[in-house]
């Protein structure tokens, strides 16, 4: 596999690397050639429990683990009796390989005394997530159409000229835009950025 310049110098970082590219950039592929040559560089490997790799969502870390397996693999059967190797392929599964709010809750788990938590503290699952959401927009709308925020009247106004009185295209933008700010790191920051300009 060939990589870009940005991609090998990703690969190639010394320490702890982030790596931020849009879909489809390869982020994968370079994630694990990262992993793949700490795990079989000849001095000093890296042990696979010793890695952290963190994705967005569960298909790529499951997509990052089982590209590392099958290269590890292939290296157990090129060199079938290296045992450094055979380790690394039978710790993979307890690697640290998630995502962002797996590795975090984990985290969490293993401190629930220290922060003062109840022990069935649980993530939310994105469906349950998204309707709590909605929940919350249908209340929002509600007192905008009842006037109580200092901009309902303009929020009812823009819905009856641009959107001739259908609501559902405001709906499908503020999820939109509640779904990308996210995905920033300071969505507050991102928000007060752009009304600024």
């Amino acid at each position: 596999m060939s990589f870009t310049e940005n991609q090998l110098r990703a690969i190639e970082a010394k320490g702890n690397t982030l790596v931020i590219a849009a879909a489809g950039a390869g982020k994968t592929g370079t994630l694990v050639e990262r992993c793949i040559r700490l795990l079989v560089r000849p001095e000093n490997p890296v042990p696979v429990r010793d890695i952290l790799v963190v994705t967005f969502t569960e298909a790529a870390a499951a997509e990052v683990r089982e590209r590392i397996r099958q290269r590890l693999e292939k290296e157990v059967e090129r060199q079938p009796a290296n045992e450094w190797f055979q380790e690394q392929l039978a710790s993979l599964d307890s690697a640290y390989i998630s995502t962002l709010h797996s590795f975090c809750f984990e985290i969490i788990r293993k401190h629930l005394l220290e922060l003062q938590l109840d022990p069935s503290v649980s993530v939310m699952e994105p469906d349950q997530s998204r309707i709590l959401f909605l929940n919350t927009l249908d209340l929002l709308m509600q007192e905008h159409y009842a006037g109580q925020h200092p901009f309902s009247g303009e929020l009812k106004e823009i819905i009856r000229t641009h959107f001739g009185g259908w609501e559902q295209r405001v709906r499908d933008f503020v999820e939109q835009i509640h779904a990308f700010t996210q995905t920033r790191p300071d969505p507050s920051g991102w928000f007060d950025g752009e009304l600024s300009r």
